[in-house]
């Protein structure tokens, strides 16, 4: 069995404001380089194929990516890139 991990938990709150954050940080880096939704769609599907109703979802800020296309986005849009590291590099 193993030993109960104990350690601490970010509370919910920051959490919260967080992916808020990361969320409309991400849609307008997406918009930096997209002028609309459909290029921005094509250009995402190009490498994986993700439901339109999500990227529009990224696109409007009214959810995060995860990591893995987040990772994706990335590939595809310089602005995301940039604005990952800056997300990654700011406290």
């Amino acid at each position: 069995m193993y030993p109960k991990k104990e350690g601490k938990v970010l509370p919910k709150i920051f959490l919260a404001d967080l992916e808020r954050n990361i969320a409309a940080s991400i849609a307008n880096a997406l918009r930096q380089d997209f002028p609309n939704i459909k290029t921005a769609a094509t250009a995402v599907a190009l490498h994986v194929e993700i439901n339109i109703e999500t990227i529009k979802k990224w696109y409007n800020g009214s959810n995060t990516p995860s990591a893995a296309n987040l990772i994706v986005l990335a590939r595809v849009s310089p602005s995301v890139r940039q604005t990952l590291l800056r997300l990654i590099i700011n406290r």
